[in-house]
């Protein structure tokens, strides 16, 4: 009977998963959004987990997400962005949960602890949601991408702080000691404590995991290779959970340790199919978990608690981005990536739920406020660009002088103070992968150029050796008129997002009718519309890549040069 309930368990868990994941691709949602949304729908109509067997899956499934989220942390990518990155997201963090732990416990009477551990778990955003939707956009390499995964990666290094000090705290507490000495002295001893053990962990990792590792890899055998990552990750999390602290965690730590050895990308192959079975059933039972009448008796609450959680994290974020004087731009879309509260919420929930730190009364409030924000949250992502130009042009039309205070003042700080030499010359909108390039090519020939980008360290760096820079949006009339747009022959569209392509097309057009447009895209769906709006040629780096390796497979295949001109002209008037 139990067999059966669990084949049950996971025949509607998968179900639900395929159905509600296909139609969130359909309205360009991530799926995960799908796998929680669809759970809710099940527990509206009375659906739940029935064995402690799919419970237990679920568990597994969080610690080989943690796992695997370890293994994918790059330490490179906050090495590029640190000054922003580190200070900001612990800066974030620690005001949010101040700020958050003052209203539930003011207002809404929840306990000291609850407050905190409620308030922590809120002001974590989602790493999955956001670098999935920026993948996507195709703007994982802008700035404002950087910056956001690596404040990300930040986050997600906290939360081994915040499972040391939240039992520590609890069992403080439980024990009397309400006193700062002695809630201080339980504190310093689980960290001590912890620290040795993961001390601990660190050496194994260093000294055994790649000798082990290695030494599996060399027999070849794929199964044993995966038992032998399963058993890695057994031990490290046992380890872990005997200082005191979640196997996830363990878990999360063993995957750091495993992304500096050699074998990184064949375990991450080998444990990603498992890791995304099981995560799926993690992220459909958070939905079965979902109580619909504590949503509706509660409504008016989770509402508020959602609309303060997001305008909080928007302005806190907001105001660290300001302080180290990024361009507006920047400021408004990384903070609106970080408005959801993300899956290690669910995650801190369900250990504290499971450890009785937090009442089921919390654990709800949790669950609703942060479900309602990642539906929220990839919305306001997608709508990003589009949505800073509409407030910028409604301040400017609506109040001029906070747009002179705001704007102005953040956005042309290092624009030239006199006006470009030349004209007949090309601008350069965005200087990124694709922009870096075109403008060595450029100096090789001699050839002037403008580059127009928002992105400070690159502008420092172009005005370093010489070069005509503008620091602004390219996408601003007024940016796009100071590069002298009505003066220059050739406008080059490097920048990745949709929105400021087509208004950099628009604007480019009103300043000079005769400029010749070049756009970059990354979707076929976008180039009629990109040559309605009036560009002239639209380049596709993917399928660019894919004529040149068509062109290195014939010349290796001993195809004659007139040939392979022929068959890659062919390719070209087909695309």
């Amino acid at each position: 009977m139990n067999d059966l309930s669990l084949l049950s368990d996971i025949l509607i868990i998968l179900t639900t998963a395929f159905v509600f994941g296909y139609f969130a691709g359909k309205i360009k949602q991530p799926p995960v959004i799908g796998y929680i949304a669809g759970g809710a729908v099940v527990a509206f109509f009375g659906g739940k987990l029935t064995t402690q067997a799919t419970s237990t899956l679920v568990d597994f499934g969080v610690i080989l997400l943690m796992f695997t989220l370890g293994i994918e942390f790059s330490f490179k990518r906050l090495i590029r962005v640190k000054n922003i990155v580190f200070l900001g997201a612990i800066s974030q963090v620690v005001l949010f949960s101040v700020v958050f732990t003052f209203i539930l416990g003011i207002f809404l009477h929840i306990d000291y602890f609850q407050a905190v551990f409620l308030a922590l778990s809120f002001s974590l955003s989602s790493t999955a949601i956001v670098v999935k939707l920026l993948f996507d956009k195709g703007e994982s390499d802008t700035l404002y991408g950087e910056i956001l995964t690596g404040w990300l990666l930040v986050q997600d290094l906290l939360v081994i702080p915040i499972w040391i000090l939240m039992p520590a705290i609890w069992q403080s507490i439980n024990a009397g000691s309400t006193t700062f000495i002695g809630v201080f002295s339980s504190v310093l001893f689980a960290m001590l404590k912890a620290g040795f053990i993961l001390y601990l962990v660190y050496w194994f990792g260093k000294k055994i995991v790649p000798l082990y590792l290695g030494k599996i890899a060399k027999t070849g055998e794929r199964e044993l290779f995966l038992i032998a990552v399963v058993l890695l990750i057994s031990i490290l999390g046992s380890l872990v959970s005997w200082a005191g602290l979640s196997p996830a965690l363990g878990a999360f730590f063993a995957g750091l340790l495993v992304s500096e050895t050699s074998q990184n990308h064949a375990i991450f192959a080998e444990i990603r199919p498992l890791r995304d079975i099981l995560s799926i059933i993690f992220f459909v039972s958070l939905g079965l978990l979902f109580n619909f009448s504590f949503l509706i008796a509660n409504l008016s609450l989770i509402l508020i608690l959602v609309v303060l959680a997001v305008a909080f994290k928007f302005v806190i974020v907001g105001f660290l981005m300001v302080y180290f004087r990024y361009h507006t731009k920047t400021v408004y879309l990384t903070s609106l990536g970080l408005i959801t509260i993300g899956e290690f919420a669910f995650i801190l929930g369900r250990f504290g739920l499971d450890q009785q730190y937090i009442s089921v009364s919390s654990y709800n409030i949790l669950l609703s406020v942060s479900a309602l924000t990642m539906i929220i949250g990839p919305l306001a992502i997608s709508l990003g660009s589009r949505s800073y130009h509409l407030i910028r042009n409604l301040v400017r039309k609506s109040s001029p002088f906070a747009y002179e205070k705001f704007f102005t003042k953040l956005d042309q700080e290092n624009k030239f103070d006199e006006e470009l030499p030349f004209n007949n010359h090309i601008v350069i909108c965005g200087h990124g992968r694709v922009g870096r390039h075109i403008s060595k090519t450029l100096d090789m020939a001699d050839i002037p150029y403008v580059v127009v980008d928002y992105n400070q360290k690159v502008v420092h760096e172009l005005k370093k050796h010489g070069a005509n820079v503008i620091y602004g949006d390219p996408s601003d009339v007024e940016v796009l008129d100071y590069a002298q747009v009505d003066k220059a022959k050739v406008v080059v569209v490097a920048v990745p997002d949709r929105h400021t392509q087509e208004m950099i097309i628009q604007n480019s057009l009103f300043l000079n009718k005769n400029i010749i447009i070049i756009c970059r895209s990354h979707f076929d769906e976008d180039r009629q519309r990109l040559y309605a709006l009036g560009a002239h040629a639209i380049v596709q780096p993917e399928f660019e890549a894919a004529v040149h390796m068509s062109g290195v497979l014939l010349n290796l295949y001993k195809c004659p040069k007139e040939e392979i001109s022929v068959y890659l002209n062919k390719i070209r008037k087909e695309e």
